[in-house]
């Protein structure tokens, strides 16, 4: 007689666990495709000029508002903003969406509203799905005499951003690269993240970027972040302008009822690297495990008198964190030496965490780790 022996269990597989740590190599938080150091700006001078911003739609829903972002203003003038569908060249279809032709909302730019967000409510919103492709346009209502520059953001490799990107028309539609500097706003006033897409809010000054200098008061910089879910913690990103000679920390701290305590502190060499902008990426001598709901900070720290440019990005509202990964989790902080930390929950700094793992629910069996870089199976 031909006995069937019970099949072995695979050691993987654990039909009482349903999911369990997974394996994310290189998973950056907040995402390094929000990263910016400086902004650009197109030039609409004259009748027929516009600008368009084409990106997409965050999530489903009906956008109601829709901000942009001027430069330089030498002569004000009113504004249309539209939403439009971008045509098979990836310009703008001239046609305005929205039930009769209504997602559009005007807006008066003075000549004294140099670096100014416009948050422009649309005149009855605009329904759209998670992914669809809009081009956002600002052009003259009627052109007078106007004279100004549209927002986009720029960085050493922004024009490897091909998508999302700015266009403007001066007789013909011309294309760059970099971030797009807006923002959607629906009609329940929440927001959600879309790619290289940034809303921010500047006001009298271009400057998006602290000066982190051990002279001065403060003098570390960096990000409150609350963990939506347990992981693995292996290194760390920034965005600075790195000056030779000027010497620094990141730290990443854990949360306490009485202050921070240090988990990981690694010293920067100013005269490594280039005098540039750009990423700046490093790893923790170990990983570190961050729990679900657990509060930590990472940070800059000058150490010496010459001084580095931490990058931020500005935002007018808390709920507009939404618009940006990681969402209202993530958010600005500072200090200076063993004085308290002031949290700024309207910025938000460009420095963040690279992860290798995340641990979810599992049933049964518990959770077990995944420490190659594959993902395993589980059933």
């Amino acid at each position: 007689m031909c006995r069937r022996w019970p099949r072995p269990r695979r050691p993987w597989r654990d039909r009482c666990s349903t999911l369990a740590d997974l394996a994310v190599p290189g998973l950056v938080i907040p995402s390094l495709v929000e990263y910016s150091s400086n902004l650009t700006a197109s030039l609409i001078d004259a009748a027929g000029e516009k600008v368009a911003m084409i990106c997409q739609a965050p999530k489903s829903g009906n956008i109601a508002k829709v901000r942009f972002t001027t430069g330089t203003v030498t002569t004000g003038d009113t504004v249309t903003v539209s939403l439009q569908t971008p045509n098979a060249s990836g310009d703008p279809d001239g046609a305005i969406l929205g039930t009769g032709n209504s997602a559009y909302g005007s807006q008066v730019v003075l000549a004294t509203d140099d670096n100014k967000s416009f948050l422009v409510t649309l005149t009855s919103p605009c329904a759209v799905t998670v992914g669809q492709w809009l081009a956002v346009v600002i052009e003259y209502s009627s052109y007078v005499a106007g004279n100004m520059q549209i927002v986009a953001t720029a960085a050493a490799y922004s024009q490897a951003f091909c998508i999302p990107w700015l266009d403007t028309y001066t007789g013909t539609w011309t294309r760059t690269g970099g971030a797009v500097v807006t923002m959607f706003e629906y009609d329940d006033g929440s927001h959600a993240p879309s790619p290289a897409v940034l809303p921010f809010h500047l006001s009298g000054s271009v400057a998006i970027y602290t000066a982190v200098d051990a002279d001065l008061d403060p003098h570390e910089y960096g990000n409150l972040f609350t963990v939506p879910i347990a992981m693995r913690a292996i290194g760390w990103w920034t965005s600075v302008y790195s000056t030779a000679g000027a010497d620094y920390e990141v730290k990443l701290y854990s949360k306490t009822t009485a202050d921070c305590d240090t988990v990981h502190t690694i010293a920067i060499d100013g005269d490594w690297g280039r005098t540039l902008t750009y990423p700046i990426i490093g790893r923790f001598a170990e990983p570190v495990s961050l729990v679900t709901g657990a509060t930590h900070r990472i940070t800059m720290h000058s150490t010496s008198s010459t001084g580095q440019r931490l990058y931020y990005i500005p935002v007018l509202a808390v709920a507009e964190l939404d618009a940006l990964s990681w969402g209202q989790n993530c958010y600005g902080t500072r200090k200076s030496n063993a004085g308290a930390w002031t949290d700024i929950n309207t910025m938000r700094y460009q420095i963040g965490i690279i992860v290798d793992q995340i641990t979810t629910a599992a049933g049964g069996g518990g959770s077990r780790p995944v420490v190659s870089y594959g993902l395993e199976e589980y059933h």
